[in-house]
């Protein structure tokens, strides 16, 4: 996996570091970082990423997931996004009928419902504007 953009990382206005919102956007684009992986993209100190992690898993906005242990010493944290925390919503206008689909911020799909189809929405969405 390759390591997030830093140059992309939003910053928290006050204290130009980067917010837990910064976090949960390099969380919610990858399935799970590590504490390293975090620090590399958002340039915090192991403590100043500590300090979003917490408040950002008190709110139930992130999971954190023990790796297993490859030799001495702790094993390695990966954190997630919580996929309870929200859901996404696509439109598939591609095929007709257009499709809705949502989904958990963990990318596993919830359901997905076809709407009327494309040809006949933009039939009536045509005789609206006329």
């Amino acid at each position: 996996m390759r390591p997030p953009d830093r140059s992309t990382v939003m910053l928290d206005p006050f204290t130009q570091t980067p917010a837990a919102g910064a976090i949960m956007a390099l969380l919610a684009d990858s399935p799970a970082l590590t504490r390293a992986q975090l620090m590399d993209a958002t340039g915090l100190s192991r403590s100043g990423l500590q300090s979003r992690l917490d408040d950002l898993s008190s709110l139930g906005a992130i999971e954190e997931d023990q790796l297993a242990p490859t030799g001495r010493g702790r094993p390695q944290s990966r954190f997630r996004v919580a996929p309870t925390i929200g859901a996404t919503v696509s439109v598939d206008l591609s095929r007709d009928p257009a499709t809705l689909r949502f989904a958990r911020l963990d990318r596993e799909p919830v359901t997905e419902t076809p709407v009327a189809p494309w040809s006949r929405c933009c039939a009536t969405h045509s005789r609206v504007m006329a």
